[in-house]
């Protein structure tokens, strides 16, 4: 009973977070205004202005990717109905498209891939999985979502606005296999990064210190 206590009590936690964080988000646009930058002869730089800015909006479509989901698990989709196909996928319009999150007649989120210059190489971008998280209520799978390979002056200012904190697993390995391969048996959990523990919401360094992986848990059970 207490176990199960506990893991409801931190699923709530995860949640109230990501409401702050949407808040956060509210917050930033309110206090200032960024006309796009133009670009710079520096590869991969970007302005404190930029970082912010991007940062601002990497969390505020994760919250509303969360947004969309809760909605969608709501009205009777269930975490393994849910369908992450992309637009560009040549099946997007094929069957059913109740239960698919990017759709218009599904959850109807706008995908929006990230710009070059918030990514250090061509193998970032954004991913959901589902895979199980250790510390939520069962051994079920759960979505996650990522934005990968993110630019470093971003990471620090997701960090910032997070819990200040970088959290590290075990590998870049990991990073790969848990975020970007639904098929491999990597998990989220204290062993694969032992300082993301009870986090429904973390930036994960890389081992080289150039880049981070954003992630938020979008359902778990």
């Amino acid at each position: 009973m207490n176990e199960k206590r506990q893991s409801q009590n931190n699923t709530e936690a995860g949640n109230a977070l990501i409401y702050v964080l949407v808040a956060i988000v509210l917050f930033a646009a309110l206090s200032f205004t960024l006309t796009r930058q133009t670009d710079t002869d520096e590869a991969g730089y970007l302005s404190s202005d930029q970082a912010e800015l991007y940062a601002s909006e990497i969390i505020a479509y994760a919250a509303s990717a969360k947004s969309t989901v809760d909605q969608m698990m709501f009205t009777g989709s269930s975490i393994d109905d849910l369908d992450f196909i992309l637009p560009s996928d040549a099946a997007f319009d094929t069957g059913s498209d109740i239960h698919k999150v990017f759709h218009p007649q599904g959850g109807g989120l706008n995908y929006r891939a990230l710009r070059s210059e918030q990514i250090t190489d061509a193998t970032g971008g954004i991913f959901v999985v589902k895979k199980n998280v250790e510390w939520t209520s069962s051994t079920a799978t759960d979505a996650i979502l990522s934005f990968y390979r993110l630019n470093r002056s971003i990471c620090t200012r997701l960090i910032e606005k997070i819990d200040n904190t970088l959290h590290a697993p075990s590998s870049d390995a990991i990073i790969d296999d848990i975020f970007t391969d639904e098929a491999d048996t990597d998990t989220l959990n204290t062993t694969t990064c032992p300082t993301c523990e009870n986090k429904f919401v973390a930036a994960i360094e890389n081992a080289s210190n150039d880049s981070c992986t954003f992630y938020m848990v979008l359902a778990d059970r």
